[in-house]
C-alpha cells in the first residue's frame, strides 16, 4: 500500500505522520502508526525523527504490513504498520489536487463530524465522539495571523496562530506542523523574525488557504478519557486553495508559463539551438533542449526564483515531461510568487529583448566551516599486557617499543554503527537535519570495508538519494583532502555551502 506523506506533527522529539492513500477511486487519510507500539496503553507513540529527516511532504511510502487498528473516535484514521520505506518520488500535481480537494470540510460540515466544545481557553471534542481527527478547512488569508512565545524552561517556542473556527469565531490555535516550523526556523534565529516570515508568506498565497487542524491524543499518564483538543496541525498553511494546485489557470500561472518559456527560447538561441516555431505548455522538453541545454535553463530558474537546482527538481520529481507540468509543480512547491522577473502577455520566440539575454553564471565563492565534532569509542579495553601475549613478546615490550598503556578495539562491535552515532551527534549538535545534507564525504585510516564505506554510512543515515557520497583516501592526512573536496564541491550542493557537512 503506497501513502503519500501529507504532514509531520511535532510531539516532543517525535512525530505524528499523516498521509492519503488511493483506494477503489477515492482518497483516504490514515495516521500511520508502528505495529511494535500496539499493545501501548494509548496510542501517542510516534516517529522517529531520525528515520524521517531527509524527506518531504508530498513525498510516496510503501506502507508495510499494514493493519486495521481498532476504531478509537475520532481518531479513526490509525492504522497499524510494520515500517514504512520511501518510493524516492513525490506525488504528482494532480494528485496533490485530487487529495486537497477531497479532505476541504464544507462550511456547513461539522469539522471533525461532531460539535466541539469551547471553553475560554480551547476547543476540544467529547471523549468518544466524532468521526476524523483530521480535517481541511478554506480560511481567509487576511484573517490569519501568527504569534509566538517563549516559556521559561521550555526548549521550543509555543507558536501560535488565529483562526476563525466555524461557529466558534476567533481562535488562537498552537500551531505543530514540522515543515511549516522548519521552515520559519531556517529563515530566522529570532521570534520576530520568523513569525513576519510565517504572516508574509500566508498573504502571498491568494484570498482562501487551506488549512489543515487536528485533534489531539490523549497521553499516557491520563488516567480517564480526555477531550481531544483542537491544534492547528500539519497545515498547508502555506497551500493557496485557489492556487494552481486546486484550480489550474489564472493569472499567477499564466505569468509563470509565460516565464519558462520565456527562459526556454533564451536558453536555446544562447546555445545556438533554431527556437522552435510554437512553444507552448504542452511542448516536451526533450525535444526542445539536450540535456546541456536543460541544466542552463534550470540554473536560470534557480537564480530567478531564490533556490537551487535540486529544489526545483525536487519539486517536479526529478521527472521533466512538459512546459506545463513544470510550471504546476512549481506553483504547487509556492515558487510562482518568488519569480524574480515575470514577463508581462504570452512570449513568442521571436519577442525576446536583447536586454533579457542571460548572462554567463559564475560560482559563487565558497566558504566552509566546522559546526560540530562527536567520537565514537569501541567498549572493549585490551591492555599492553595483553597485545604482548598476543605478539608473543615479553611484559612491557609494547609498552617500551610505542609507549602505549593500552587500546580500544571493536572486537564483536560494530564500527559503522558507531559512525552513524557519531553522525547524529554532530547533527543534533550543529542543530541540522538530514534534509540539510548536501554531500557526506568519509575518509578513514583503516577503513571497516575494503569499498562502498560512504554509500554504508549513507544508507545508514537514510540521507536522501540526491544526497552526494564520496570516499576520500589519504590515510592520516584523508582529513586535509575531504576538507579540500568539500571547498570545491560545496558551490554544487544543495543549498550552497552550508548544507555541505
Amino acid at each position: 500500500m503506497d501513502m503519500i506523506l501529507l504532514d509531520w506533527t511535532r510531539m516532543g522529539k517525535l512525530y505524528c505522520l499523516a498521509g492519503a492513500v488511493a483506494e477503489k477511486g477515492a482518497v483516504r487519510i490514515v495516521r500511520p502508526l508502528l505495529l511494535k507500539h500496539h499493545d501501548a496503553p494509548v496510542r501517542n507513540v510516534g516517529w522517529s525523527a531520525y528515520l524521517l529527516d531527509g524527506h518531504s511532504r508530498w513525498e510516496v511510502f510503501e506502507l508495510l504490513g499494514p493493519q486495521t487498528a481498532q476504531p478509537e473516535p475520532p481518531h479513526l484514521e490509525d492504522l497499524w504498520v510494520r515500517a514504512i520505506r520511501s518510493r524516492g518520488r513525490l506525488a504528482s500535481p494532480g494528485q496533490r489536487r485530487e487529495i486537497l480537494a477531497a479532505t476541504v470540510t464544507e462550511p456547513d460540515d461539522a469539522a471533525f463530524g461532531a460539535p466541539l466544545g469551547n471553553t475560554r481557553a480551547s476547543l476540544f471534542l467529547a471523549p468518544g465522539t466524532g468521526q476524523r481527527s483530521l480535517t481541511t478547512l478554506a480560511v481567509p488569508a487576511k484573517q490569519i495571523q501568527f504569534t509566538a512565545s517563549q516559556r521559561e524552561g521550555v526548549d521550543e517556542p509555543d507558536y501560535r496562530v488565529h483562526l476563525q473556527v466555524p461557529a466558534l469565531g476567533d481562535r488562537w490555535l498552537p500551531v505543530k506542523d514540522h515543515h511549516l516550523l522548519c521552515r520559519a526556523e531556517r529563515a530566522a534565529a529570532d521570534l520576530p523574525g520568523r513569525i513576519k516570515l510565517l504572516d508574509q508568506a500566508v498573504q502571498q498565497m491568494g484570498e482562501l488557504v487551506a488549512v489543515r487542524l487536528g485533534l489531539t491524543r490523549p497521553f499516557q499518564s491520563y488516567g480517564r478519557a480526555r477531550p481531544r483538543f483542537l491544534l492547528a496541525h500539519g497545515g498547508r498553511l502555506l497551500f493557496p486553495r485557489r492556487s494552481s494546485t486546486l484550480n489550474r489557470g489564472g493569472k499567477t500561472m499564466d505569468a509563470l508559463l509565460d516565464h519558462l518559456l520565456c527562459r526556454l527560447t533564451q536558453v536555446q538561441e544562447h546555445l545556438g539551438i533554431e527556437p522552435a516555431a510554437s512553444l507552448s505548455a504542452a511542448s516536451r522538453f526533450a525535444d526542445v533542449l539536450d540535456s546541456m541545454g536543460m541544466v542552463e535553463f534550470l540554473m536560470l530558474l534557480a537564480q530567478d526564483c531564490g533556490v537551487t537546482p535540486p529544489v526545483i527538481e525536487e519539486c517536479v520529481g526529478r521527472n521533466f515531461r512538459t512546459v506545463g507540468e513544470l510550471a504546476d509543480a512549481m506553483a504547487a512547491a509556492g515558487m510562482s510568487r518568488t519569480t524574480a522577473q515575470v514577463v508581462p502577455g504570452r512570449i513568442s520566440p521571436r519577442n525576446v529583448s536583447p536586454d533579457s539575454t542571460p548572462s554567463p553564471l559564475q560560482p559563487p565563492a565558497t566558504a566552509i566551516w566546522l559546526t560540530a565534532t562527536a567520537s565514537r569509542l569501541p567498549e572493549r579495553v585490551q591492555s599492553g599486557a595483553a597485545i604482548n601475549a598476543a605478539l608473543d613478546r615479553p611484559a612491557g615490550w609494547f609498552e617500551g617499543h610505542a609507549g602505549i598503556q593500552q587500546r580500544r578495539i571493536w572486537e564483536d562491535q560494530d564500527p559503522l554503527a558507531a559512525a552513524v552515532a557519531a553522525a547524529y551527534d554532530c547533527l543534533n549538535r550543529s542543530r541540522l537535519g538530514m534534509d540539510e545534507i548536501g554531500a557526506l564525504l568519509v575518509t578513514s585510516e583503516a577503513p571497516p570495508l575494503l569499498a562502498g564505506l560512504a554509500a554504508a554510512i549513507h544508507h545508514r543515515l537514510g540521507l536522501r538519494p540526491s544526497t552526494v557520497a564520496l570516499e576520500v583516501g589519504g590515510a592520516c592526512t584523508g582529513f586535509l583532502a575531504a576538507v579540500w573536496t568539500a571547498r570545491g564541491a560545496g558551490a554544487e550542493c544543495r543549498g550552497g555551502p552550508r548544507d555541505l557537512r
